[in-house]
């Protein structure tokens, strides 16, 4: 943030200073990451600094940036086909205790 604002001291940062430093990072960073990571950051140290008397107010507290929906290329879930498959593939690897039980009592006679 210093080199982009081109100074340290954060009691000049304004909230549109946060903005533009906001829409710089989403050039080369995603979404998720400048949210929960270089937001929340912020958000926390001038918390902080305003709790603690340093600054007299969070002009990070409002600065958000919305986190974009995954867009699902098809229902959650199995289709009945993928389950038959799956169950058919488990129960070949791992059959069901009565199969194993059945398997074991006619190896033993």
């Amino acid at each position: 943030m210093r080199k982009f604002l081109k100074h340290d001291n954060a009691a000049r940062i304004t909230k549109k200073d946060l903005i533009a430093w906001r829409d710089h990072l989403m050039k080369t960073k995603s979404a998720k990451t400048v949210s929960d990571v270089d937001l929340s950051t912020v958000r926390s140290l001038f918390s902080w600094a305003v709790e603690n008397e340093r600054l007299p107010e969070n002009v990070a507290q409002n600065v958000r940036q919305p986190k974009p929906r995954k867009i699902q290329s098809r229902e959650k879930g199995y289709t009945t086909d993928e389950a038959v498959k799956l169950l058919m593939r488990l129960a070949h690897i791992n059959p069901p205790m009565k199969i194993r039980r059945a398997a074991s009592e006619r190896n033993q006679t």
